[in-house]
């Protein structure tokens, strides 16, 4: 039997798809020397990630404009680029998501 999406729920699945985007900019903040770009074995967390972020805010938040603006700043990410997307990109569609939370998901 399928659970209800509680805000409690989205809340926690927005959290977690954000501590995944935290991850790979550590990882690659960690390499010697750092990368500009995310590492190619992490595009596609960051992918599957930010399609959860775009899916849950579209489905059970109210405001459908946040999912529209985190999908909008996520294919500029990756728009034109061959290989993998900007650090400081992945960095801003976080804080777009963090943004977003806050405003229609509050504690």
């Amino acid at each position: 039997m399928r659970q209800p999406w509680t805000s409690e729920r989205i809340r926690t699945a927005v959290v977690g798809a954000e501590q995944q985007l935290e991850q790979v900019i550590s990882i690659s903040a960690m390499q010697d020397p750092p990368r500009k770009t995310i590492p190619e074995a992490s595009y596609q967390v960051v992918h599957d990630a930010v399609v959860s972020l775009v899916t849950l805010f579209r489905d059970h938040v109210a405001d459908a404009a946040a999912a529209s603006l985190i999908a909008r700043e996520y294919a500029k990410c990756v728009a034109g680029t061959i290989t993998s997307p900007k650090v400081a990109c992945i960095r801003h569609v976080l804080e777009v998501v963090r943004t977003a939370r806050e405003q229609h998901l509050p504690a």
